[in-house]
């Protein structure tokens, strides 16, 4: 299971969910939960990119320049976050009226 995060470093929001974002990967981690940062940033950001991962002590990998992978999965706002399940099924979104752990404890319990 895979939850996918977009951001930027110069994302005020993106900034704020952080703290919520390393509770959740150090509480699911052990479970087989992934995750994985993706900016559109390219690299002539890639400094302020980097600095906004150590400020934020995101221990997790982060693609940078994911123009196309952002634009695939619609992210039309930032901050967004995405869980994919393991049959690779988008399971839950920022549109998601439920919340984030009782999805993540139902794939993980519905996963073989």
């Amino acid at each position: 299971m895979v939850c996918l995060d977009a951001w930027a470093h110069w994302c005020g929001p993106c900034r704020a969910a952080a703290p919520e974002l390393r509770a959740l990967e150090e509480k699911y981690r052990s479970r087989g939960v992934i995750f994985i940062g993706l900016t559109s940033e390219g690299e002539s950001d890639l400094d302020a990119s980097r600095k906004f991962i150590e400020a934020t002590r995101i221990t997790w990998p982060n693609g940078y320049g994911a123009n196309e992978t952002l634009a695939a999965l619609r992210a039309d706002f930032i901050p967004q976050l995405w869980i994919v399940d393991r049959q690779n099924r988008i399971v839950w979104d920022a549109h998601s009226r439920e919340p984030i752990e009782e999805v993540l404890e139902r794939a993980l319990a519905e996963s073989p």
